[in-house]
């Protein structure tokens, strides 16, 4: 009994991994068995190191950006079985609620950008906009939809451009965003405007 409460603790905390930095559960696992058998593995900014090995247990130092961010210890027999730890994990990220991000006051830079973050404002360059198309609403309502991809120093991101918002800016425009949410589809992170208070103001290139 007390190897399985183990078991389920260790698929929670790697669910709060998955989600806090923005992984998935096939990413994590494989990750986790890379580390184990060669004692360390990094990727970018992300980095696990092993710090002691049993027949039973594997204790696991993650390093995020060059800071220790947490140790904990796994049973050898999650990373033994990888898909089904991947199934599982999948299965309780599903069952988690949203995670809360704390909102900035100032704007945000690209590379900050999480799924789920909620009324953030960023400063970007329209370096790209696809062709308009019409689509229509769950209602039947026809709509105009483009999607142009903004930059900053930091990275690029697609941003959804409804109706009049097409037609407000243009490739080559620095531009400010504000009350936008980060959601994802197909895997790829994306900027929608709040239906109700998101704005684009057009800025000078001096100020970006």
């Amino acid at each position: 009994m007390r190897a399985s409460l183990n078991h389920q603790r260790n698929l929670i905390y790697l669910s709060k991994i998955i989600i806090k930095y923005d992984l998935s559960p096939e990413k994590i696992v494989d990750y986790l068995i890379r580390a184990r058998k060669k004692n360390q593995f990094g990727l970018e900014k992300f980095e696990l190191k092993v710090r002691e090995k049993t027949d039973e247990f594997t204790t696991f130092t993650l390093i995020y950006d060059g800071n220790i961010v947490s140790q904990f210890r796994l049973e050898n027999k999650l990373l033994d079985y990888p898909e089904s730890s991947k199934h599982k994990l999948q299965e309780l990220i599903l069952r988690m609620p949203p995670r809360k991000e704390k909102q900035k006051d100032t704007d945000y830079k690209i590379s900050e950008l999480r799924k789920g973050l909620k009324s953030i404002k960023l400063k970007a360059k329209v370096i790209e906009k696809s062709p308009t198309k019409e689509v229509y609403s769950r209602s039947g309502r026809k709509l105009r939809l483009s999607n142009a991809i903004v930059s900053d120093e930091t990275g690029e991101i697609k941003l959804t451009l409804w109706n009049d918002q097409i037609s407000f800016v243009s490739e080559g425009d620095f531009i400010q965003i504000n009350n936008a949410n980060v959601k994802t589809f197909r895997g790829e992170k994306m900027l929608n405007l709040s239906s109700r208070t998101g704005t684009i103001e057009i800025i000078k290139k001096e100020e970006i």
